[in-house]
């Protein structure tokens, strides 16, 4: 199964795919969806950009939780003026797979 956690805005683009979809108005909306999701069993977790730059704190934690639900960020919008970290977050998941940092050579 599977998730996405976000705007309004970008839920046009997962509904025809029968994803379910969680609007987000706050930090406690993204993390206690992020609970729902985890005890429904849900494989995968898509996380707009705006999202996580909300919970950037707790990313990591996440990420190194020991469930089966892998977290996907997605690239910002045109319109969003956050900092994309979807970008960090690759270089994270990069880093801690092969134990060194690939993508700044």
């Amino acid at each position: 199964m599977i998730a996405l956690i976000g705007e309004k805005e970008i839920f046009r683009f997962f509904l025809p795919f029968g994803i379910k979809v969680y609007e987000i108005e706050s930090k406690n909306d993204i993390l206690s969806y992020i609970l729902e999701i985890k005890k429904n069993n849900y494989k995968i977790l898509f996380l707009s950009n705006y999202s996580a730059s909300l919970i950037k704190d707790e990313l990591e934690n996440l990420y190194n939780d020991k469930n089966d639900l892998k977290i996907i960020i997605l690239p910002p919008t045109k319109n969003e003026n956050s900092v994309p970290l979807y970008k960090q977050y690759l270089k994270f998941i990069v880093e801690k797979a092969v134990g060194i940092d690939l993508l700044n050579k």
